[in-house]
C-alpha cells in the first residue's frame, strides 16, 4: 500500500505538486521550507489604526479566520517540529536542503504578535 501511495504522489507532481495546505503541514514538520510561502503581514489583524479598513476578519469567511491566524503565526515564527523522518522519495526534484531557521521567540513580543495571539485565542 505504501508503494502504491508513493507512486500516486509522484504521478501527481510529488511534494512540488501538493496543495498549499499540504505544503504548510509539511513545513510544520520540517519537510518543506517556510520560505516557500508569502509572509502574511500581521497588520491585517489590527482592528484599529492605519490599516483598520483592511481588517481581515471582516472580509473572510467565518471558517477561514481561525485557520488564517494560526497559519500566520506559524509562518511568522517558522514553527517546525522535526519528527526525524525523511520523505525525500516523495520529491520529483529533491532540494539540496530544506532551510529551517532558528527564530528567537524569547523576550517581549511585538504588539502585532501579541494582537495576533489574542485574535487566535479570541480574547478581543
Amino acid at each position: 500500500m505504501m508503494v502504491k501511495a508513493k507512486n500516486w504522489v509522484l504521478a501527481h507532481g510529488g511534494i512540488e505538486g501538493a496543495q498549499t495546505m499540504s505544503k504548510m503541514k509539511l513545513a510544520a514538520f520540517g519537510h518543506y521550507s517556510w520560505t516557500g510561502f508569502l509572509d502574511i503581514p500581521l497588520m491585517i489583524f489590527r482592528k484599529e489604526g492605519l490599516f483598520s479598513y483592511a481588517y481581515v476578519k471582516d472580509v473572510v469567511a467565518q471558517w477561514v479566520y481561525p485557520h488564517l491566524t494560526a497559519l500566520t503565526y506559524m509562518r511568522h515564527f517558522q514553527v517546525v517540529y522535526e519528527l526525524g523522518e525523511e520523505i525525500t522519495e516523495l520529491w520529483l526534484r529533491p532540494p539540496r536542503e530544506i532551510r529551517i531557521h532558528e527564530v528567537n521567540i524569547f523576550g517581549s513580543p511585538s504588539w502585532d504578535v501579541e494582537n495576533l495571539v489574542n485574535e487566535i485565542l479570541l480574547l478581543r
